[in-house]
């Protein structure tokens, strides 16, 4: 009796033992849940209006084991509830596909938007970059498998990337690129054309009735400005500067007198100023003579590309479209702004524009 009796209380000692263990872990994890410790692993959040999701700030921790070393690239916003009409891609990649060392508008899916929105202007095409800069393919193999739920399209996903074809005997050299691994602006155009080649050949997209924009006609519609070439100089400079490469400095010409643009690129590669403030910097400065308005059009371009739910922006390139008798252009982006809510100035001036057409038309039938 005593035997069985010590075996049953032996049984419950070792059950508990062997329990216990995972009780304490349970109960520190509802602890430190309820405290709030640790962050959100959660690929997107939501903005401070509730209306969009982006990539999650936080989520860069997660693949990295020193934190000073994590990257965070890209703030891009995308609608919470997918509108009919819109084409939705999530770009993945590494510093290629951030767009280093320009940024921003000198990223190749930037400009696969910039082509695919004028070609297909009833189409709402939403681009959201999620790629982050010295990540492997753990990351991005994470990150597709959560994308299903967020209603892509397509995604795509850029590691490698090989020129041969486009450069001289096909050797890879400053033709395309600036330090052999990162692509210039002509290199992330091609990219963005390899893309856009692919993407065409999935039958997704329906097939282009009007003028299609070849590559040769791409530079001029894409809003790429002195800015991003500047910055991306000076960035290739400082990154040269460091391990592997040690390279110093070349020394300035103390005759030479730096540009407008010059001096806000300087300042902006330092972080001396953000690039959003360098934009509406240039732009002021644009606006002001009627021979630069061309340059004051990139810019606004550019930041629609960057804020692409900010009327203001797109109602300001349609006005300048219009000045320069750019119609097709200022169509496109007045009625752009007019989805966001009706705007008096915009119909305004597409009520003007279809008057001009018609006097146009009558005089060539007299």
């Amino acid at each position: 009796m005593n035997t069985k009796r010590n075996y049953s209380k032996q049984w419950i000692f070792k059950t508990i033992a062997i329990l216990l263990p995972f009780f304490i872990l349970i109960l520190v994890e509802i602890i430190l849940h309820l405290c709030n410790y640790g962050y959100d692993t959660s690929l997107f959040i939501e903005d401070k209006t509730g209306k969009y999701y982006h990539l999650n700030p936080e989520i860069f921790q997660k693949y990295f084991t020193l934190q000073e070393n994590a990257t965070r690239e890209n703030v891009e916003l995308f609608t919470k509830v997918k509108k009919p009409g819109t084409f939705r891609i999530f770009a993945l990649g590494e510093s290629t596909t951030v767009g280093f060392p320009y940024m921003h508008n000198g990223a190749f899916p930037r400009m696969l938007k910039c082509r695919l929105q004028f070609e297909y202007p009833t189409i709402n095409f939403e681009i959201i970059n999620l790629s982050l800069t010295a990540v492997n393919s753990y990351t991005l193999s994470d990150f597709s498998r959560q994308l299903v739920n967020f209603q892509p399209n397509v995604h795509f996903v850029d590691v490698m990337h090989v020129f041969e074809l486009h450069s001289p005997h096909a050797i890879l050299d400053s033709t395309l690129f600036l330090e052999l691994v990162h692509p210039n602006m002509k290199g992330q155009q091609l990219i963005s054309d390899a893309f856009y080649t692919e993407l065409k050949k999935t039958g997704l997209l329906p097939v282009l009735k009007e003028h299609d924009h070849s590559l040769s006609t791409l530079p001029k519609a894409y809003p790429d400005t002195a800015f991003d070439s500047i910055f991306g100089r000076i960035s290739i400079w400082l990154l040269k500067k460091q391990w592997p490469f040690n390279e110093p400095i070349e020394k300035e010409n103390p005759l030479h007198i730096k540009t407008v643009e010059e001096q806000i690129a300087g300042a902006s590669s330092v972080k001396q100023l953000n690039w959003f403030n360098s934009m509406h910097s240039l732009y002021d400065l644009y606006k002001q003579k009627n021979d630069l308005l061309v340059n004051a059009l990139h810019i606004m371009k550019g930041l629609c590309l960057e804020f692409p739910f900010e009327q203001e922006y797109f109602l300001l390139s349609g006005k300048l479209s219009f000045m320069q008798n750019k119609e097709q252009m200022a169509l496109f982006y007045l009625n752009k702004a007019n989805q966001f809510s009706p705007s008096r100035e915009a119909n305004s001036l597409i009520e003007l524009m279809k008057h001009q057409q018609q006097s146009e038309n009558l005089k060539r039938n007299l």
